[in-house]
């Protein structure tokens, strides 16, 4: 049979040495254990804080824990000296089988309302379902920052890819344009010196016509003042 968390927590409360003692050293100053005190005359629910576990050894619970169901409604004298003179604290942690309290079904009653559940195993489920949830939202969340993380870095991947491919042609196109114009200046110089060329030719043969035609001029020059004057003329 399985042991519920408020069925262990009562037993454990119920069988603490110290329990008393609290009990007995609260600030108001009254027997907890009198038939006319304050405590038993309060019909109230203990009250439960958080983390604060001192509250449910108040002066009501221990009363309630400690008395024997009143009989018609009423206590006697008897009732009372008997509450004065009780047995031991028994510290055993047997469970004896016995009737469920009505402060154990208020106690059971304030654990659900502050978030516990009866069975430890559901409890333990809920706990490993919400651990579950927590992680799958964490895994969740992990994998949508990866996916926005690996976006951007392929963003800023094709970016990088973009500017170096126009880094690249532009430097190609600067280099291109370079060479286009080395060759056009050589042409050009090229065509100067083909130019100078044949105007050097041109002339050079102006010149040894010219100079063929004075040889020319000379020759019939002599040849005319032999015959005028039969002198050989001098070379």
């Amino acid at each position: 049979m399985c042991e519920t968390i408020s069925d262990k927590f009562i037993r454990d409360m119920l069988t603490d040495r110290r329990t008393l003692q609290r009990a007995l050293s609260r600030s108001e100053g009254q027997d907890c254990l009198g038939p006319h005190t304050r405590a038993t005359k309060l019909n109230v629910a203990p009250v439960f804080r958080r983390g604060c576990t001192d509250n449910v050894c108040s002066l009501h619970l221990f009363n309630q824990l400690r008395s024997v169901p009143r009989l018609n409604g009423m206590q006697d004298m008897d009732f009372a000296l008997q509450l004065r003179v009780k047995e031991a604290w028994n510290s055993s942690t047997v469970a004896q089988e016995q009737p469920e309290d009505l402060m154990v079904k208020l106690l059971k009653r304030q654990l659900r309302r502050k978030g516990f559940t009866d069975n430890y195993e559901k409890s333990y489920r809920a706990v490993v379902h919400n651990q579950s949830n927590c992680m799958r939202k964490q895994r969740e969340e992990h994998a949508v920052r990866r996916y926005l993380r690996d976006a951007e870095s392929a963003r800023r991947q094709r970016e990088e890819v973009v500017q170096g491919e126009k880094t690249q042609r532009t430097k190609i196109r600067d280099q291109e344009k370079e060479k286009r114009r080395s060759i056009q200046l050589y042409i050009l110089n090229q065509q100067l010196v083909t130019i100078e060329n044949n105007e050097f030719k041109s002339r050079r043969q102006i010149y040894q016509q010219y100079v063929q035609t004075i040889k020319e001029i000379q020759q019939q020059h002599q040849t005319s003042m032999k015959q005028i004057t039969g002198i050989p003329a001098v070379m």
